[in-house]
Formats: C-alpha cells, structure tokens, sequence
C-alpha cells in the first residue's frame, strides 16, 4: 500500500510538527514499505518489526524516527482511516 509522502508532510504542517528531516522520511517510507501490510491495518507484528528496523538505526537518529513513526501512525489513523494495531490471534 503507498502512501503519499506529500500529504504526509502537509499533514505535520497542519498539526505543528516539528521539521522533518527529508532524508529521515524517506528511510522512515522504506521501512514501512518493506513490510507485508494488508488492508489499513498495522498489526502488533509489523509495530514490532517497524520498531526493531528502527533500532537498527544511530541513536540520534532513532529517536527522531520513533517521533516521526508517531506521527505517521496518527496521519494514518486520522487521514486514511487505518486502525492503529490489532492483536494477531492464531
């Protein structure tokens, strides 16, 4: 699933967020691009993976990232209507 870039920034502008780093967002969409998401959905599973990709990263940078993986949950969960997490249940 894609998500504009564009409209994400716009968004942050609109919500006062801090200025975002455009090298940071673009590692920040290939992390959340690189996971199997279904639907408008992220699941406990993908936060976790998302979260450990993250961890990957320097520490200035990961919590810069952790702020702006924040905020794209809540553009997701208040522009595109996607639920912020359910329990994967087997």
């Amino acid at each position: 699933m894609t998500i504009s870039k564009r409209d994400f920034i716009l968004f942050c502008d609109e919500m006062n967020f801090t200025a975002i780093d455009e090298s940071l967002l673009e590692r920040l969409f290939t992390i959340f691009e690189k996971q199997a998401i279904l639907g408008r959905q992220l699941t406990a599973e993908t936060l976790k993976d998302i979260r450990h990709a993250i961890k990957t990263i320097p520490t200035g940078k990961q919590r810069y990232l952790r702020r702006l993986f924040a905020q794209l949950c809540l553009y997701l969960q208040q522009r595109c209507d996607w639920v912020g997490y359910s329990r994967v249940t087997e």
